[in-house]
């Protein structure tokens, strides 16, 4: 039996084994990802069924009022479901990584369904957190803009006009953007192995954005660039799609929700990603590596007896 390379990666190692693993367990993956895809695209089709049209906005303003609410309680549904389909590709790929094959689609969504609750409730806390991060820093910056526009009208005798008002306005926006940015990018980042922990330790929600933080602290670079590599990938993928559906339908709304399930190709990728970025951290902070291969090892007569 060969073991898998249990060791600690670099960011585009990580990458480029996660595709490797995604391509090796392709099937189980995508089919798995299918079965979380196809739920999404049937809400999302609700969710630009209940919108209300300008039209009936301003025929019936209370009624339009009660359709975007229920509309906007579909799509958090919908965000629901993705959180513990993830939870069932994160643990499949995992499975696949450390056991050599990844769970039955239908086995790992059961999974998933157990701890449903657990993850809706971690990446709903992660989600509030990352919005309190960024909200906090945004008041920061517009304190710290106000300061200087003050200042300024101080030395200058009033407050400044033309093109330094201009510019001053620039700065604060470049500023501001940038600043939101990478607040949310380190905030993300600390939550990034949330799904992880919480199917393959059992965590619970707030337990799990915890152990999440730990793992991450002292490598949160390493992992933007890790979960932002990943993003990129969707994010291509998913326009690609959205612009050769949008060729067929003529519809934003629509052509969104098709190219929501074509993206499904890149989900054992990503699934992959997520597991890989996990066992790396706790191979750098716990020497987890040795865990892995006895377990590996530990497989091998039943493997070897089929």
């Amino acid at each position: 039996m060969t073991l898998p390379p249990f060791r600690p990666r670099s960011a585009t190692e990580i990458v480029d084994a996660a595709i490797q693993l995604g391509r090796r367990h392709y099937a189980p993956l995508v089919t798995l990802g299918a079965l979380v895809a196809v739920p999404g695209l049937v809400l999302g089709l609700v969710v630009v069924w209940l919108m209300p049209q300008p039209a009936q906005v301003n025929a019936d303003l209370g009624a339009a009022a009660g359709d975007m609410g229920l509309a906007l309680l579909v799509s958090l549904v919908s965000m629901c479901w993705l959180f513990v389909g993830f939870g069932a590709l994160v643990s499949s790929a995992a499975t696949a990584y450390v056991e050599g094959r990844a769970l039955e689609p239908m086995d790992a969504l059961r999974r998933a369904l157990r701890r449903a609750g657990t993850l809706i409730g971690a990446h709903l806390a992660a989600s509030l957190l990352i919005a309190l991060v960024v909200g906090a820093g945004l008041l920061a910056l517009g304190i710290v803009a106000g300061l200087v526009v003050a200042g300024m009208g101080i030395a200058t005798g009033g407050a400044p006009r033309g093109p330094t008002a201009a510019a001053i306005g620039i700065i604060a926006g470049v500023v501001t953007v940038a600043g939101m940015s990478i607040g949310g990018l380190f905030a993300w980042a600390r939550f990034a192995n949330v799904t992880a922990v919480v199917m393959l330790e059992g965590s619970g929600a707030f337990a799990a954005l915890g152990r999440s933080n730990a793992l991450v602290r002292g490598h949160s670079w390493r992992v933007i660039g890790v979960v932002g590599m990943m993003m990129v990938l969707y994010v291509v993928t998913y326009l690609s799609m959205w612009a050769l559906g949008f060729l067929f339908v003529r519809s934003a709304e629509i052509s969104g929700n098709i190219a929501g399930v074509l993206v499904v190709a890149v989900y054992p990728f990503m699934g992959s990603l997520l597991a890989l970025l996990y066992y790396d951290l706790r191979i750098r902070r716990e020497g987890f590596d040795l865990e892995l291969m006895a377990r590996a090892l530990e497989s091998a007569p039943a493997e070897a007896t089929v």
